[in-house]
């Protein structure tokens, strides 16, 4: 093999590079003489003779595009550059796919063997109408742009109703030609557009005509309009992503009326903060990337801005929203030990009123679900709990902080926490079942009787329902001893659950017994809760056994509606008073 190929340098990029679409190096051996053979599966097409044969669908064309980009997105997370991409380097196992990137002959990487310094690489790489102008000016420092502009010019050619190559170099391949071709075709850059050009060796030696820019339209002919948008979505760097989004943002939130223009380039951002800071189901996300992105959502205060305004983003722009809040607030850098993520511990120390935030994102049905789902990955974290359980109203409008709060202090009620109760009774539905989502999983003790008020007693069967059944969970949670002793020694408590079992839903009577058990079964009753048991005696003793008798196939139930018989048949004639009770 000649240079720039290399096959011990190609055998081990591709270890480097295995993923699901590259193309999978099965075995090496040496022929007589030393030659070195690499052994791959076999491929029935390529890309190029797929689209020269006009064998594909535009589905099956795409599909094809997706695989060769998720490859590049792999590759260049190893710090690999293919140097080489082109339709014949696209190999497909059937027309439908998957495709595979292969022929890394010429590909580099730092460590790799054989592979030139980082800030000298050779310019003799890559097949002529899918070199970059950067090369063609002898840029030596290139990056995995190189790929991408040949990836680029791989799908103008695929979307094109012809099939031919978006630039020409010419019968004899000639890199002016390849250069004028460019420059025709896109307009003659100088170093207001492309400032980078400046550091290339061979800029500036040979004047060009100044072309202006044509239409895509006309540069790619056939295709859509949404492949159009896709062709001139440019990526942005973290530092300009979050600072872009920002400014949107602020924008939107001054806005009387939405601007579809700000919504669609808001869209735009965040769908591509979501695959840089969460990756693709086909492209793993770069720690690198990651690590930048996040750093900068923290720099530019961001995540406030997001909280307050994600009622207003576009539907899709929120569903994003939400997955990069809840990334933010699980990544931990590698190396990193602290408990709680970098993101969510200074949330707490010193942006707690993001939390809030997000609490009153329940006022809202378009913000409910998403800030739902951020609060409910937050509050797996105490801190979290305790921030929107303590807290209160202050003269200032300011969120409490976490280190000035006194749980020995008796809670007011006005603080965010018992808005929950109005969320969960009064909101649309999607509120009230996500609000009641996020409600679950806080620990709370010292409200009972908002509970039962508001949300025991409901008008609403989904709210009364659901706040039975949850009721009873707790009630039965071990670890929540305490607030079951709390609840079952209180005969007004046990007054409401017993209304619960002559309810005329079925499945409030079969909720309400779940409740009603743990009364029962409680050995230390109060004497309120034996009074009140030993006064409805025979009227429980004739209302059990016939009580959701049709549940014949529920042995559990049967079994503790039994057992709850015999503990009422069992009670004394008159409460007696365990130790330390009052008689």
């Amino acid at each position: 093999m000649t240079p720039p190929h290399d096959s011990v340098r190609e055998t081990y990029i591709l270890r480097e590079a295995q993923s699901s679409n590259v193309l999978p190096l099965l075995e090496t051996f040496k022929q007589p003489g030393g030659r070195l053979v690499l052994v791959f599966p076999f491929m029935p097409y390529d890309f190029d003779q797929a689209l020269q044969k006009r064998m594909l669908s535009k589905e099956q064309t795409r599909s094809c595009l997706k695989d060769l980009f998720s490859a590049l997105a792999h590759v260049h997370s190893q710090g690999i550059i293919h140097r080489d991409v082109k339709p014949s380097n696209i190999m497909l196992k059937s027309l439908s796919g998957p495709a595979y990137l292969g022929d890394f002959g010429i590909s580099w990487q730092d460590k790799a063997p054989a592979s030139e310094p980082a800030d000298t690489k050779i310019t003799d790489v890559g097949t002529t109408c899918y070199r970059p102008p950067e090369l063609l000016f002898g840029n030596r420092k290139y990056g995995s742009s190189l790929d991408l502009w040949a990836a680029g010019c791989t799908a103008a050619e695929a979307m094109s109703s012809d099939h031919e190559t978006l630039f020409d170099a010419g019968d004899l391949g000639s890199e002016l030609a390849l250069i004028q071709s460019i420059f025709k075709k896109l307009g003659t850059p100088d170093l207001t557009v492309w400032p980078e050009a400046e550091q290339f060796h061979d800029w500036g030696k040979m004047q060009f005509y100044e072309y202006e820019p044509q239409p895509w339209s006309k540069l790619v002919p056939g295709a859509s309009e949404t492949e159009f948008d896709l062709s001139t979505n440019k990526q942005k760097s973290s530092i300009e992503l979050t600072r872009s989004t920002r400014e949107l943002v602020l924008r939107l939130a001054t806005e009387e009326k939405p601007n579809p223009k700000t919504e669609e380039e808001l869209a735009r951002n965040l769908a591509q903060m979501k695959i840089m800071i969460q990756g693709t189901p086909e492209a793993e996300v770069s720690p690198e990337v990651q690590e930048a992105l996040v750093r900068e959502i923290e720099s530019q205060d961001l995540i406030i801005l997001l909280a307050d305004n994600i009622y207003k983003f576009p539907f899709e722009s929120r569903k994003d929203t939400q997955v990069i809040f809840s990334t933010a607030f699980r990544y931990k850098p590698p190396g990193a030990n602290a408990p709680e993520p970098p993101v969510l511990h200074n949330v707490i120390r010193y942006r707690p009123e993001v939390i809030i935030s997000l609490c009153k994102g329940y006022d809202r049905r378009e913000s409910a679900m998403p800030c739902g789902g951020v609060l409910r990955e937050a509050l797996k974290f105490d801190a979290i709990a305790a921030l929107i359980l303590y807290d209160e109203p202050t003269p200032d409008g300011k969120v409490r902080e976490l280190s000035t709060i006194d749980p020995g202090v008796p809670s007011t009620g006005q603080g965010i926490f018992w808005r929950f109760f109005d969320w969960i009774d009064k909101g649309a539905f999607e509120v009230s079942a996500d609000a009641f989502n996020t409600f679950r999983v806080v620990n709370f003790t010292l409200f009972f009787e908002k509970y039962n008020d508001v949300l025991v007693q409901s008008e609403s069967y989904v709210t009364k329902r659901q706040s039975i059944k949850l009721l009873g969970e707790i009630l039965l949670d071990r670890s929540n001893y305490n607030v079951m002793t709390t609840y079952v020694d209180s005969g007004d408590h046990l007054k409401i659950i017993m209304k619960l079992l002559r309810d005329d839903r079925r499945m409030i009577n079969y909720e309400g017994f779940h409740v009603f058990k743990v009364f029962v079964a409680n050995p230390n009753k109060s004497v309120a809760v034996q009074r009140i048991l030993i006064s409805n005696r025979d009227k429980l003793l004739r209302f059990l056994p016939t009580f959701l008798e049709d549940r014949t196939e529920d042995d559990q139930f049967t079994d503790e509606k039994s057992f709850l018989i015999r503990q009422i048949e069992l009670m004394p004639s008159a409460p007696v008073p365990t130790a330390g009770q009052a008689s």
